[in-house]
């Protein structure tokens, strides 16, 4: 199932909550971009509909980026209001896929610094980087972001 980016954002802020870790729209946006990269590696669908650009700072999906702008570099101090209809993904289902993948990315990441996680992204050869060498605030395709997660699962196997 396809989620939007603002239903993986707040399983994200839940999370945050839950752990006392401070979130940032910055590192929500990685973190929301490592767990559709994660799911189009393993899976061949993403975890919401809404396309990744290249920004400066790294990957970023508008929509998000709009819902959370408000808080500056401050951190996040309430889930987004979806939109009527909008599934929300429900963390405590062991057998929703996000979810388990949610949860997954935010141990391997959830205590890295928004810093941190946008040094990820901005290593040379990364889907952002080739877009953004190419195209400034260009689309990141989906298939770039597949093939790179499938690259880095299959070298920690």
């Amino acid at each position: 199932m396809s989620y939007s980016a603002l239903a993986v954002a707040n399983a994200f802020i839940e999370l945050s909550q839950r752990d006392n870790i401070p979130l940032t729209n910055m590192k929500l946006q990685k973190l929301v971009y490592f767990a559709h990269g994660f799911a189009l590696a393993l899976n061949q669908d993403g975890l919401f509909r809404e396309p990744v650009h290249a920004f400066q700072w790294g990957p970023v999906i508008p929509d998000l980026y709009s819902a959370v702008k408000h808080y500056g570099s401050d951190p996040i101090t309430g889930k987004i209001q979806l939109p009527p209809g909008e599934p929300a993904i429900d963390l405590s289902d062991e057998n929703c896929p996000a979810a388990r993948l949610i949860k997954m990315v935010w141990t391997k990441y959830g205590r890295f610094s928004a810093a941190q996680l946008s040094t990820i992204t901005h290593k040379p050869n990364t889907p952002w980087s080739q877009v953004w060498n190419d195209t400034e605030y260009g689309i990141i395709p989906n298939d770039l972001i597949r093939y790179h997660y499938k690259d880095l699962i299959a070298k920690a196997a």
